[in-house]
């Protein structure tokens, strides 16, 4: 009798346990769906249309397919023990009863155990299999997104649209800085800025607070290695993703990303997205984004308000970091194809497998250079700080990261007094970056570079 419900538990945990390792499947099945639902809202012509939903379809099929054949396998490998047991001892399934309350407990007990089991957990990312899913599901579906926003805009943007035409936008080529001022900038709390907390939601950020509210504060390295500590809470560069969505990626190229017009809808879809993000008008919109450029010149000629934060830094200092992090990344996303997937999905182009160069029309020299050589990036800095120096406005502030080490205070005094705007007094402490710099480099390249170094400094 004992051996009876003993099998019971055991087929219990062998279907479980099978269906657990095939969990991919179900994840994969839930894209597929999701990504059907996404294929029905996209807006084209009708043959363009029927042929997108049709892929879709194809491609939910076959993950079903692929499901169904799972759940057969697991009924057979479960179904086994008891076939043997059965034929060995007819008697012994006469006296047990799956329905009966020991049977229910045998089947439950060997159902849980597979999923009490811990899952090894991966050492690159931070990322459970589940929020990777969610991440998946939310950020790979365009117009998913674009829904999402239009129901925010209806619930939450109330805002009149002159009253964010005063925001922030820190700005310039990754590692300059710009995650530190920001970080300091937003604990202030005249600013509304995204953060962590509003992944993967980002075009629904109240929405999802309504769900997800993180209470957890600890925070830790994050994956830069560069000593800065990240949490739930802290601020980063995730406002490229709404212009990837209204835009539909068309400054994305295989291997480039290009100057790109918004119109005047467009613009005014961005200046709702800040209203939403703000919630009220004391707040000012602050955001980092270092493909901001890309679009500086077409939302500067609508409005002349905005101030643009552009941070730089040494050439080599600089130039040996973005290469420092481009191999590191590029090792990361081998390891970890979530991590490549993450950083596609919030335009994170500036280091690693999915480098994508920005294309200002003055980067030919690019294309004959190893991206894992100093004279690409050397290249790459002088290719983004050329076309920043056309950015000269009165309400663009230029910020050398050396300085900025040196008197953070005076740098962030610097953005209050250019805002106008009253804050209680600010205070940050000096701090030193340290780094070896490389030394094989064409010093002709290096030369240029500092020139344009020493213009920057002039009008920071």
């Amino acid at each position: 009798m004992i051996i009876g419900y003993l099998s019971f538990a055991v087929a219990a945990f062998v279907l479980a346990f099978t269906i657990k390792l095939g969990r991919k499947t179900l994840h994969h099945l839930a894209i597929k769906s999701v990504a059907l639902l996404n294929a029905m809202l996209i807006q084209t012509d009708e043959d363009a249309h029927i042929k997108n939903v049709e892929h879709a379809t194809k491609k939910l099929f076959s993950a079903l397919l692929t499901t169904i054949a799972l759940f057969a396998l697991a009924i057979v490998l479960a179904s086994i023990p008891m076939v043997f047991l059965y034929a060995a001892s007819i008697e012994i399934y006469e006296e047990v009863s799956i329905q009966s309350l020991y049977g229910i407990l045998s089947v439950s007990i060997g159902a849980t155990l597979p999923f009490i089991i811990p899952t090894k957990k991966s050492k690159t990312t931070s990322y459970s299999e589940l929020q990777q899913l969610l991440h998946h599901l939310v950020l790979d579906n365009v117009e998913i997104g674009k829904k999402l926003f239009q129901f925010e805009r209806k619930r939450y943007s109330t805002l009149p649209d002159h009253d964010a035409e005063q925001f922030v936008i820190v700005s310039g080529l990754a590692r300059a800085g710009t995650t530190s001022l920001i970080i300091k900038l937003a604990t202030l709390e005249i600013f509304a800025t995204l953060s962590y907390a509003n992944m993967p939601l980002l075009m629904a950020p109240n929405l999802w607070s309504k769900i997800y509210q993180p209470k957890n504060n600890k925070t830790k390295e994050r994956s830069h290695k560069d000593g800065i500590e990240i949490g739930l809470n802290s601020n980063e560069a995730l406002e490229e993703y709404f212009f990837k969505i209204i835009t539909n990626n068309r400054f994305v190229h295989e291997n480039k990303l290009m100057i790109h017009e918004l119109s005047e809808e467009e613009y005014h879809d961005y200046l709702d997205y800040q209203n939403v993000v703000r919630k009220h008008s004391s707040h000012t919109y602050l955001a980092k984004n270092n493909n901001f450029l890309l679009r500086y010149d077409a939302i500067r000629k609508i409005n002349s308000s905005f101030v643009m934060i552009i941070m730089f830094r040494d050439p080599l200092t600089h130039a040996s970091s973005l290469l420092d992090k481009h191999l590191s990344f590029s090792k990361l996303q081998t390891k970890d194809p979530f991590v490549l997937d993450y950083m596609n999905w919030l335009g994170h182009h500036e280091f690693g497998l999915n480098h994508i160069r920005f294309d200002f029309g003055n980067s030919d020299e690019l294309s004959s250079c190893s991206k894992n050589s100093i004279e690409y990036w050397l290249h790459i800095w002088i290719n983004y700080y050329e076309y920043a120096l056309s950015a000269k406005h009165k309400n663009t502030i230029y910020i050398c990261y050396e300085e900025y080490c040196q008197n953070p205070r005076k740098a962030i005094g610097t953005v209050f007094e250019k805002l106008d705007i009253s804050a209680p007094f600010y205070t940050a402490e000096p701090f030193k970056n340290r780094r070896n710099n490389v030394s094989d480099f064409d010093p002709k390249l290096l030369e240029k570079a500092q020139k344009l170094y020493a213009e920057l400094r002039t009008v920071a």
